[in-house]
Order: C-alpha cells, then structure tokens, then sequence
C-alpha cells in the first residue's frame, strides 16, 4: 500500500510543471503519423507472472510453491479465479476503472531460458537469429526517427533499423521536472514520458526498461520492492494523463523476456521460464480485464507455462489497429490480431 505522505508526494510530482526537453520540442513540429501513443515498458530479466497476477484458486499454484505462493488473504481480489500481487494497487484501481487488459500465457514457439537469447527473440519480434535490427529500429526505418523514443537505459538492439535508430533520451529526467528526484528511477521515466506525451511530443512509440526481475533467490521481498517502483510508476503515470485527453490516445504495454518456473527453487525464488501474462493500460480498451484464459498449471510443457498466443500478434494488433501502420514490413510477415482494441 501507498501511504498518505507517499501518495501526496507522487501527487504533486505528477502535477509539477514540465520543461520540455530541446530535442523533443524540436520533434513535436514533425508530422505526426497519428495521435495515438504507445509505451512499451519492458521487466528486464524475466517477471514472475504468476506472483503478480495470481491464480488463488489453483491447487497447483500452492503445491508447487509452498513458501513463495501468496494467499487470497494477502491478494488485491479481481474476481473469483485471481488477484493482483498486493504492492499493486494502483493497477488494481485502474482494472476497476475498466482500463486494464490481461493477456495470459504470451511467448512464442521453442522458447530459449537465456536472457540473452530470449530477449534478442522479443527485441527483434523475430525468431531468425541472423536479422541484424528491432523492431521498432524498422519502425523508425518505415516512418522516420522521430517516430520511436526509448527514455533512459535501454537495450540499443531494439532501437536498431537500417537506416537509422530510435532517439534514445538519456538526460535525467531530473533536470526537466522539478521534485523528482523524490521518485524512483522508473517512476521517473515513466513521468517524462507522460509529460512528454501530454505536451504534445512526436513520437508515436516510447520504451523503457525496469530491471532486476531475475528473482532467483529471496524473491519475496525483492519482487515486492520491484513491483511496488512499478505500481508507483504506474500511479503517476495516469494521474498526468488523465488530466488531458491523451490518457485514452495512450496505451502502456508491460512485458517480460519470459516467465519463471512455476515450481519455486530451494532458495526461494524461481528459475527461467517461457510464457508469462502481459498487460495493457489505457482509456480505450474494447476488452478491459481478461482478454483469455488463466493459464493451465494442469498442463506444463516440463514444467513451463505453455504460450497459447504469439507476442507478434499483440505487437501485429498495436501497429496496424491502434497506430495505423502496416505491421508485415515490419514484423516480416503477416500476425493474426487481437481485440482487446
């Protein structure tokens, strides 16, 4: 839970006034190829899914985690199958308002336990090892650089196109928003993101990158600290948008390399996966909550969650539906897509 001080303090950050950084205001006179926004948060190292949307009514779920399982008692509720990890309660409070979307058991065929490869899979939205760029490098290959945005560090294979990269924002966001070095480093972010966006900034793609979700040892405590920066994240986030309209132009999408285990290991924590949950925020979702079923911890592919949708369709469904772009070129090949917008 957020605490009275805690909340007032990312109130007043959310409503601190914005300096506009020189190249994005620079930016914000390009053509825009739409009004619409998306922000691509990516959990670096793999998040455990199952510990934060979590199946309380699963048998499976407790006996394979007996120590790192939470109860229905700790749980901020959904509905009668599952609930949110409790740091999240500002994701709690905005699924209430209809505007969250849960799309369970994303990953993709012959998935790889390496961070390294794994990532490399989801940042190039391709299996072919050999293709040398992003994919949203070959947005700003497609569209112009302006079009993608990573704020902070990020991993540059992303960004990369052909012809050109994404813009990378590395200023501390510090220097542009009075108060916020109060915040953590991906509260902070996420706030010169919104800023950006409620200014009026061109981008129509922007990325960052929250680490530390490699939860192989004393998960417990350090999940909750992850999650509770990405809650406060989240809080401030929507509070500068909803101010303004673009809050329904806007969608943040969460995603992770891959999932844990669903067994937990001998020091308290969980081992590398394959698919996981991914998550959706924003004013104008057509299917707010879950999109699909819970996964089947009855049917575990040795012992991973089995991937029932491919994440290039979530990534075919976002270009093409909600920011008019032609996904083939981009992904490679025609994706199936989804209607959660």
């Amino acid at each position: 839970m957020i605490n009275r001080r805690r909340f007032l303090q990312l109130g007043s950050l959310a409503g601190a006034a914005f300096l506009v950084p020189p190249f994005l205001r620079v930016a914000a006179l390009s053509p825009k190829l739409s009004g619409k926004k998306i922000v691509l948060l990516y959990l670096s190292g793999g998040n455990d899914g199952l510990n934060t949307v979590v199946p309380y009514r699963n048998d499976v779920y407790y006996r394979l985690r007996p120590r790192l399982s939470l109860t229905p008692k700790e749980l901020l509720r959904l509905n009668d199958e599952a609930g949110l990890h409790p740091a999240l309660t500002a994701l709690r409070a905005i699924y209430e308002q209809g505007e969250m979307c849960m799309i369970h058991s994303v990953g993709y065929a012959h998935p790889e336990r390496s961070h390294f490869q794994s990532a490399l899979t989801w940042n190039r939205a391709h299996v072919d090892r050999n293709v040398p760029t992003g994919w949203l490098g070959r947005v700003a290959d497609e569209y112009g650089q302006q079009t993608v945005c990573a704020v902070g560090s990020v991993q540059r294979e992303i960004l990369q196109g052909v012809r050109t990269n994404g813009v990378v924002l590395e200023e501390d966001a510090t220097a542009f928003v009075p108060g916020a070095a109060k915040a953590n480093e991906l509260c902070r972010k996420l706030l010169i993101t919104a800023q950006s966006i409620a200014n009026g900034a061109a981008p129509s793609i922007y990325y960052l990158e929250q680490g530390g979700y490699d939860t192989h040892v004393h998960q417990r405590q350090s999940h909750r600290q992850l999650l509770t920066e990405l809650n406060e994240g989240l809080n401030v986030f929507a509070t500068v948008l909803k101010k303004t309209d673009e809050w329904k132009n806007t969608l943040l999408v969460v995603v992770s390399e891959f999932g844990r285990r669903v067994a937990e290991n001998q020091f308290g924590g969980t081992d590398h996966g394959a698919a996981n949950n991914l998550l959706i925020v924003g004013g104008e979702l057509s299917s707010p909550g879950f999109y699909n079923p819970l996964p089947d911890l009855d049917r575990l592919d040795n012992g991973d969650l089995k991937h029932t949708v491919d994440f290039r369709e979530v990534y075919a469904t976002l270009l093409s539906r909600w920011l008019r772009m032609e996904s083939a070129p981009i992904l490679g090949k025609t994706f199936g897509q989804l209607a959660f917008i």
